[in-house]
């Protein structure tokens, strides 16, 4: 497998817009792991896949904002 990566459950993430780092939840496989303990994600991991509390306050809902 060499020249592949892969992304396993609980991967640090990055939003450009939010305020902290989230962890990725590997929702669609339940079978594949890598060394036997991580879940692996696919391309179908899609929708609301970041662990609770998810990237922190959220930087686009804060542009535009009248400032009180």
């Amino acid at each position: 497998m060499a020249g592949k990566e892969f992304v396993v459950d609980k991967a640090m993430c990055m939003c450009k817009y939010g305020a902290a780092p989230g962890k990725l939840m590997v929702t669609d496989n339940q079978f594949f792991r890598l060394n036997g303990t991580k879940l692996c994600a696919s391309t179908m991991t899609l929708g609301n896949v970041i662990y609770p509390p998810g990237f922190g306050i959220c930087k686009v809902n804060q542009i535009g904002r009248a400032h009180v």
